[in-house]
């Protein structure tokens, strides 16, 4: 990892100046050691200036048959096209550098150029030469005890394991950097090892580990004073606050880290640190806090024209809209992503693409320059030969063709996995809606019905009872007994209309809330006798809206019912909590039980309203039952 400040910038220019004006004055080796040096400040530059200065130190350094010369000029040239992602081009001049390393008997040298030559294999994918290489750098530094390169090539090979996914083994090797760097006192690169540490942390969902190492990585920062790392850290320790639900210090780190951003004026790193702050106040619920860090990310975006912040900005949008229950835009957010992630991909594969036709006529143009220049020696070539070559040319497109197509299927191959996977999310979401469209419908009939029993039917009943019982005066004796049973079977009537009318909205959850018309529910089943329901909600404290309260109740009492008609039980005991964010339900008799795969195959439509309800409410339910063993029901939203 590189970090440039202004302070740094500005001495860097300074120096160029000294050394352009030292080289007018200069010859021989010195004016040589001035080039490479220029070579070498010019890197971060300008990389057209740092070649022609390579070239310059290359061609004196040759004239001059000064080999340390030649083998820097080769060294240095090799890392400005490594940058330049000319990878053919930088093994060749690192391996005519290594040759006059190796002439020299420069051990550290020829160490160093192993471990570039290493570097640049894991950039081409292939990690196999790349620790190949790193393996071979390390013996070397390690046999003249130079803990410096060795710590630098364990964490290379730490690195190459972390591409492969070889945690464990990536983790062997950044201890031991940690040890051999606490022990030289580099602390800079000290703080790099324990970022990458907690990197494998978080893809292990370790997280309070990988906490543990970025706050020792921004101790070490604070210590060396470089702000734009410290809030790269503080960044990347709030996303890992965030992943155990530790707002409180998510929104200290990321407050900070922006604080510094804002100061160094990086617009870049601005917009991720609103995003994790829109993330923590999604998850707080509060959501106009949200929607405005969402909106001022988005428009940094459009001053600075970044589209590659896009796709997880809208994949945040996409939450917030989830999360107050919008689900119409949370959709539109998540195409947007899925849009912008498409984009970006494709427009990779074109530029590799791109790259890989210019680096093949590179190539044949170089060979066709080289063709001309050698123009009297392929004179005396024979025929044998001549057909050689061009077999070898084709042999390059050839490859270089099957490279691309290989590419393009590759790319075509995880772009259709990845659509595969979207559209069984969007499908879901869409299901989501549907039901939750149907339960809204439910609900409103429930609520018409009551009221037109309670109102209607009720009332009618009632001033039948008054009608009869104004009879009772003028009746006869022989009549009383009927007169009787008629009042008995009105008063039946208005009790049973009245059941109904709560069963379809009880009148507790709608004035009281959801514990009391809990209460009500457990009262009526209690006063059967046959069952008695415990209910404990000393633990939950928080205010539902009225929609989630009415669908908990909803899965409450058909579980309760499911487990009346068929667990023989005559206990059931039904406990509500809540802690953070989470709601938690719990509940459990002591029947017989029954086969969880009955669940699967059952054909009625209980457990699928119990299910149904519980992903409307983003929420995981899990049954636990053991046929004579009882049932026990977790729910968690």
């Amino acid at each position: 990892m590189c970090f440039l400040n202004i302070s740094l910038f500005a001495s860097e220019n300074n120096l160029i100046d000294s050394l352009e004006n030292l080289i007018k004055t200069q010859n021989d080796t010195n004016l040589v050691i001035s080039l490479n040096e220029l070579t070498w400040q010019y890197r971060t530059i300008s990389q057209s200036k740092a070649i022609e200065y390579g070239n310059k130190a290359l061609e004196l350094s040759t004239k001059l048959n000064y080999k340390r010369g030649i083998a820097q000029s080769y060294n240095d040239l090799g890392i400005i096209f490594y940058d330049k992602k000319e990878y053919t081009k930088a093994i060749k001049f690192y391996n005519n550098s290594l040759k006059i390393r190796e002439i020299l008997n420069d051990q550290n040298g020829k160490a160093g150029l192993l471990m570039k030559i290493g570097i640049v294999h894991e950039s081409n994918g292939d990690f196999i030469k790349a620790i190949e290489y790193s393996q071979k750098a390390l013996s070397i530094y390690e046999q003249n005890g130079n803990e410096y390169g060795a710590a630098a090539c364990m964490n290379n090979i730490a690195v190459i394991n972390m591409d492969i996914n070889n945690n464990d083994e990536a983790l062997k090797y950044f201890q031991k950097v940690v040890e051999i760097r606490k022990k030289i006192n580099d602390l800079y690169n000290l703080s790099g090892t324990y970022v990458n540490i907690a990197s494998i942390y978080v893809k292990k969902h370790e997280n309070n580990e990988a906490i543990k190492h970025y706050l020792k990585s921004l101790e070490l920062c604070r210590e060396i004073g470089d702000k734009e790392y410290l809030a790269s850290n503080l960044n990347n320790l709030c996303s890992a606050y965030i992943n155990i639900n530790d707002f409180e210090n998510a929104q200290k780190a990321v407050n900070e880290a922006y604080r510094f951003r804002k100061e160094l004026n990086n617009q870049s790193g601005l917009i991720s640190c609103l995003k994790n702050m829109a993330d923590i106040n999604i998850k707080l619920g509060k959501f106009n806090v949200a929607f405005e860090k969402l909106n001022e990310a988005f428009e940094i975006t459009k001053t600075i024209n970044s589209r590659t912040d896009l796709p997880s900005l809208y994949s945040s949008f996409a939450n917030y809209y989830e999360a107050i229950g919008d689900y119409k835009n949370a959709l539109e957010y998540q195409k947007l992503q899925f849009l912008y992630n498409d984009s970006l991909l494709n427009e990779n594969m074109i530029d590799k693409i791109s790259e890989l036709q210019i680096k093949y006529e590179t190539d044949k143009k170089e060979t066709e320059n080289q063709k001309l220049v050698q123009d009297n020696k392929l004179k005396e070539l024979t025929l044998k030969n001549i057909e050689k070559s061009k077999q070898n040319q084709l042999l390059i497109f050839i490859n270089l063709l099957i490279i691309i197509v290989l590419t393009a299927i590759f790319i075509y191959y995880r772009n259709k996995q990845k659509h595969k996977h979207e559209l069984i999310k969007t499908q879901s979401l869409q299901e989501k809606l549907r039901f939750k469209a149907v339960v809204d419908s439910e609900e409103k009939e429930r609520t018409r019905i009551a009221k037109e029993l309670h109102d209607g039917l009720g009332q009618l009943l009632s001033s039948a009872k008054l009608n009869i019982s104004s009879l009772e005066d003028n009746i006869v004796k022989d009549d009383e007994y009927l007169l009787k049973n008629s009042l008995k079977i009105i008063d039946e009537a208005v009790v049973e209309v009245r059941s109904i009318s709560h069963n379809l909205m009880p009148t507790a959850l709608m004035n009281y809330g959801l514990k009391e018309a809990i209460k009500e529910l457990c009262r009526r089943v209690n006063d059967s006798k046959k069952i008695i329901i415990d209910f404990n909600s000393e633990k939950f404290d928080i205010k539902l809206i009225k929609e989630t309260e009415i669908i908990l109740y909803r899965i409450i009492q058909e579980i309760i019912n499911n487990m009346l008609k068929h667990s023989k039980a005559d206990k059931i005991n039904i406990e509500l909590t809540n802690s953070q964010n989470t709601l938690k339900l719990y509940i459990n008799d002591n029947g017989v039980g029954f086969d969880k795969s009955e669940i699967s195959r059952s054909k009625g439509i209980g457990w699928q309203n119990i299910y149904s309800r519980v992903s409307i409410l983003n929420g995981e339910i899990i049954v636990n039952s053991q046929i004579g063993k009882g049932t026990e029901i977790e729910i968690h939203i």
